[in-house]
């Protein structure tokens, strides 16, 4: 009779301990997602300036260099924050951040 209880507390207790573990994984599962999250944010959002700044880095004629004023140099900081907008906003729509 004694070792029934005994058998049963230790059971109880074993499933406690489970769940107590699956929580744990669950919330270190969760803190994960949003830390996934917004590193996607971050690389989508700077994509655009890399894709850029790589084309402008290759041994590669740039556009526009002949040019004596700064209007191309400006254009192409305009485009690189226009994509970066239309990111952000992007994401902002569809309430990811």
């Amino acid at each position: 009779m004694m070792m029934e209880k005994s058998v049963k507390t230790i059971k109880l207790a074993l499933d406690k301990f489970g769940q107590s573990i699956d929580n744990d994984i669950q919330n270190y599962n969760n803190d994960l997602n949003k830390i996934m999250k917004t590193f996607t944010f971050l690389t989508v959002s700077f994509l655009p300036q890399t894709v850029i700044g790589s084309l402008f880095g290759m041994n590669m004629p740039v556009p526009m260099a002949e040019a004596q004023s700064l209007w191309p140099f400006f254009s192409i900081v305009a485009i690189s924050v226009f994509f970066s907008v239309l990111a952000f906003s992007y994401f902002k729509h569809v309430k990811y951040i």
